[in-house]
């Protein structure tokens, strides 16, 4: 004998599980979905390039110092 318990969320409850069973069966494949996918490329920079460009503006910025105030 199986006891649910009954109360007043029972149905919003019920109403809730065959919403997410909707969504879930209305998902297309993901195959599908990776395939839409094919947008702007994007540039990533690793940490080396970026220390080094910022070490010569660094750089840079000291001699351009020393020429102005020698």
């Amino acid at each position: 004998m199986k006891y649910e318990k009954q109360d007043q969320a029972s149905s919003l409850r019920n109403q809730v599980e065959q919403t997410k069973n909707e969504e879930i069966v209305n998902l297309p494949p993901r195959s599908e979905v990776h395939a839409k996918k094919k947008g702007k490329m994007h540039v990533k920079f690793s940490f080396p390039v970026i220390r080094i460009t910022l070490l010569s503006v660094f750089i840079a910025i000291i001699i351009l110092f020393i020429f102005i105030f020698n």
